[in-house]
């Protein structure tokens, strides 16, 4: 009697458990139509990566050799994706401004890898309320959403699944010693070295969440698995290096400077990306007007954190929270390597670190009363900056439309031999991207498809932290034709030169020097020269386009 009592009361858990999953996916759903998710549209490089795939072979997607698009990655099942996304949209027969059907896809792959990291958990811990709270983190919390309103975000979804998948079955092999479970394992990490760069840190997570869930005991069980692991790392890097060509030497230093001093600068980043869900403008402007929300939820933040440090040091379990500090370095390696991070990239780091966080909390049997309490105030404040991020981003797409209409109308004459440049597009609104890369979406509004016909160049941009500021009118002095001093008038409203974060940029066409900066260290003012003669400039200004010196 007692044995089906209990047998009874753990399957009615486990369906509670499963209801509960089920009914946030439905409320989150229902979130995100109110916030009008499903109302975006393709936004800024979006386009280009869609023309990309669309114009690569397959050779192309396993050679980096892919148009518009940098050799240093190696991303050909993302491609593959997107070439899939694109086949099942024409067989639908979508109109070409209906976007809803990769809307949908990148739900499905959202909670796809929110219920993987559940699952995980659940595996370590075997706690119910921990998985529940470690999948309204991995939904709600507003940077993760980049990853769904920014379409090309899908590469962090894809590779995220396949980097869980891989753990999964790694833990199934530690519980059974199947040689399956370690083969398929290591097929899910082949997969996610086949996505994106971030699955070069498989082994060494790997390693640290079973150290510290079952200590060095852990490494007797899945030590061939680990060497299979790094065989397959090896084999990637030696392939990246001597087959496609990416110089080592080079990929430290082509998106970031090199240094010590710009790696510490990286690690910061990461972790206010990992725990105050801002984007850095916005974060400073926050602090710099004495935003109330804002220093409400940094002391939410900071009595959590030493709520848990006094509790784990209470049980001296404090050495953990070192390991923890370890495992969120190496979620971080390939950004370390390339130099740069934003809060667009936290998806994999954010998912990882909190659930080797609650795997630290359930081993020392911290997670109760009080403890609980916080998670739930958190998860709140992270709702309310959900839905207007979704808001942001829903505008971002509309402006961006309004833009793109107007480059549509530009009285642009492609037959000449001149190049097109256009100062003062919009780019940023607050994390929301909006025309970077202007070729790829007017050649998809303008010349109706994924492919390139016409090229423009965007030379510089415009963002905004309010929607009054982002199509406030720029000044525009001719110095003569080839040279033009411009400033931006609006409130929050800055320039800014893509890829390069420097003050000065100089290419074989033109040279730009940005001055005057802004409270949060944005400049508003820049003198640009043309080197050449043949060029057809135009200032985007006000939400209008016109000619320079007409």
């Amino acid at each position: 009697m007692m044995t089906g009592s209990k047998s009874n009361y753990k399957l009615n858990a486990e369906n509670s458990y499963r209801l509960i999953i089920f009914s946030i996916i439905i409320l989150h759903v229902i979130f995100l139509y109110i916030a009008g998710y499903f109302e975006i549209g393709l936004i800024s490089d979006d386009y280009l990566n869609f023309i990309s795939a669309e114009s690569s072979s397959l050779y192309d997607k396993f050679h980096s050799s892919i148009p518009y698009y940098s050799n240093y990655h190696f991303r050909p099942l993302w491609f593959l994706s997107i070439d899939f996304s694109i086949y099942i949209n024409g067989l639908l027969q979508l109109s070409k401004g209906n976007f809803i059907l990769f809307r949908i896809e990148n739900l499905i792959y959202f909670y796809t890898f929110g219920l993987l990291a559940a699952y995980l958990l659940k595996n370590f811990t075997g706690n119910n309320f921990l998985s529940i709270i470690l999948f309204l983190a991995c939904i709600i919390y507003p940077c993760n959403l980049n990853s769904i309103c920014w379409t090309a975000g899908r590469v962090d979804l894809l590779c995220g699944i396949f980097i869980l998948s891989s753990l999964i079955f790694c833990f199934r092999y530690f519980r059974s010693g199947s040689f399956t479970s370690l083969v398929i394992s290591s097929v899910f990490m082949l997969l996610a070295l086949c996505t994106k760069e971030t699955s070069v840190i498989i082994p060494f997570v790997t390693f640290l969440i079973f150290f510290i869930s079952y200590g060095k005991a852990a490494f007797g069980k899945i030590k061939y698995l680990l060497l299979s692991e790094f065989i397959l790392l090896l084999i990637y890097c030696v392939f990246k290096i001597f087959y496609i060509g990416n110089s080592p030497s080079d990929v430290l230093t082509i998106y970031g400077a090199p240094g010590l001093f710009n790696r510490a600068g990286v690690i910061l980043r990461a972790i206010v990306s990992l725990t105050v869900p801002y984007d850095y403008l916005s974060l400073q402007y926050s602090i710099s007007s004495l935003d109330i929300t804002f220093f409400i939820y940094i002391l939410v933040l900071i009595i959590t954190g030493a709520a848990i440090f006094i509790l784990l040091k209470r049980v001296q379990k404090l050495k953990y929270l070192s390991l923890v500090f370890i495992v969120f370095l190496f979620t971080i390696i390939p950004n370390l390597i390339a130099g740069y991070f934003r809060p667009q990239l936290i998806l994999i780091p954010f998912v990882l670190n909190v659930l080797t966080l609650f795997i630290v909390l359930s081993k020392a049997g911290l997670f109760k009363l009080p403890l609980k309490i916080f998670p739930v105030i958190i998860l709140a404040f992270w709702t309310f900056l959900s839905f207007n991020l979704i808001k942001d981003w829903n505008f971002a797409y509309r402006e961006s439309l309004k833009d793109i209409e107007e480059l549509c109308n530009a009285k642009i004459d492609f037959s000449s031999s001149q190049k097109t440049y256009v100062i003062g597009l919009p780019s940023r609104y607050r994390q929301s991207s909006m025309l970077d890369y202007a070729s790829g979406p007017f050649n998809y509004w303008c010349r109706d498809g994924f492919k390139i016909e016409n090229e423009i160049k965007d030379i510089i941009h415009t963002g905004a932290l309010d929607e009054n500021s982002l199509n406030s009118k720029i000044k525009v002095n001719i110095l003569n034709g080839n040279e033009f001093d411009i400033s931006v008038t609006g409130k929050t409203q800055y320039l800014l030169k893509l890829d390069s974060p420097e003050s000065k940029f100089r290419d074989n066409e033109t040279e730009i020097f940005f001055s005057e900066f802004n409270s949060f260290g944005k400049p508003t003012k820049a003198k640009i020269k043309f080197f050449t003669d043949d060029n057809e400039i135009f200032i985007f200004s006000n939400g209008k386009i016109t000619k320079a010196g007409i």
